[in-house]
């Protein structure tokens, strides 16, 4: 899903047969050029996304810290460009999945619930 002017992480969706660190490698290279092998990603969270619209959503965080290739931006027509960000300090213009996710990450937690700020509870995501 393409959000517009919004800050995101790569990722996306499994293709069919594909396991979570292939997905995640696979994503990678489409969206950022760099190569790595699936065995050489490091699993960081896995994180269960509840959107405003009900849907749930099973995501799997994976950490780089080696890969082949310089990071550029291969889709130009969906992202306007590449950049790095603190995961501590994300900028403003996360979306609020986005950010709890790095949120999350940056606190060193392996799973986390992020709930849509609209259905958390007294306006806190867990």
């Amino acid at each position: 899903m393409a959000l517009p002017g919004l800050l995101t992480v790569v990722g996306g969706r499994l293709e069919a047969g594909e396991f979570f660190d292939e997905g995640a490698a696979r994503e990678l290279a489409e969206e950022t050029g760099i190569l790595i092998a699936p065995g050489r990603l490091e699993f960081c969270q896995l994180v269960h996304l509840h959107a405003a619209d009900g849907e749930r959503v099973t995501g799997v965080v994976f950490l780089a810290r080696e890969w082949e290739g310089e990071p550029y931006n291969r889709e130009p027509d969906t992202h306007s460009e590449l950049v790095w960000v603190d995961p501590a300090s994300p900028p403003d213009d996360c979306p609020p999945f986005t950010r709890e996710i790095l949120r999350f990450f940056a606190a060193g937690h392996r799973y986390a619930n992020v709930i849509a700020p609209e259905l958390a509870v007294g306006g806190e995501p867990r």
